[in-house]
């Protein structure tokens, strides 16, 4: 019990500072209002069939303790996530399907679903809104200039790319989130003592993968971007061990 607090209390100090605030109140709601000046919110669930219908219908199966059906790219975590959120609005009655018997039962299967969309839907948008804070804070270890983060910061939001992946339910945003506070946790680990932050590190990297399993061709490059960036770093080198130790958490 004492280490998994140690470990959420780390997890909080990713901290945000009021100096931040209100820019991040700003990409908040810039996020939230692009399905708005898209009309895209709400749109019926099978206008594109992607991996939307499969996450929804997945994630009822994992909360009934029954084997994913979708295997090529399991995408385990965000369907724990998804069925968390489905009976939360079950028990506010925002929803009437709880679980998968929920949704069999239902008497009108197309709205059910299309309640369970758009539940999915909003939390999709605010891992998009996650993604743009996690960009800002990585940003800041290199710019170091607040004005610099908000402009990158901003191309990012208003890319073709990134207004897209907010209409398509995916795995691919949480996945890139988790391996953002990975590489967070990697560069605290530096300046703060013990190994509480490179056990951090591990940990969302093997949610990273649990997310998205192809984004372990993602550790290369963020490795790459942690040594270049500390290869004049004093420190780096007085932590030899702790690296090493890191990457056998990390390939374990």
């Amino acid at each position: 019990m004492f280490f998994l607090n140690k470990i959420f209390s780390e997890v909080l100090k990713i901290d945000i500072k009021k100096s931040h605030f209100l820019q991040i109140i700003f990409l908040f709601i810039l996020v939230a209002f692009i399905p708005v000046f898209k009309s895209s919110y709400f749109y019926h669930w099978s206008t594109i069939l992607d991996m939307d219908i499969n996450l929804i219908y997945n994630s009822l199966l994992v909360g009934e303790n029954i084997n994913q059906i979708f295997i090529d790219h399991p995408a385990y975590i965000p369907m724990v996530i998804l069925n968390i959120f489905f009976k939360l609005a079950y028990f506010l009655n925002i929803s009437e399907v709880g679980n998968l018997n929920d949704l069999l039962q239902s008497s009108n299967k197309d709205l059910a679903i299309q309640k369970l969309f758009n539940i999915a839907q909003i939390i999709h948008v605010f891992y998009g809104f996650l993604l743009l804070f996690f960009i800002n804070k990585i940003l800041f270890y290199f710019t170091k200039d607040k004005a610099v983060n908000l402009i990158l910061t901003l191309i990012l939001l208003f890319s073709y790319p990134f207004i897209d992946a907010l209409d398509i339910l995916r795995a691919e945003i949480l996945s890139i989130i988790l391996c953002f506070i990975y590489f967070i946790f990697l560069e605290r680990s530096l300046s703060k003592k013990g190994y509480i932050n490179l056990l951090c590190s591990g940990a969302f990297f093997t949610l990273a993968l649990l997310a998205k399993v192809q984004v372990i061709f993602c550790l290369y490059s963020f490795l790459l971007i942690f040594l270049a960036k500390n290869f004049n770093n004093k420190k780096f080198y007085k932590k030899k061990i702790n690296l090493n130790t890191s990457s056998m958490i990390l390939i374990n």
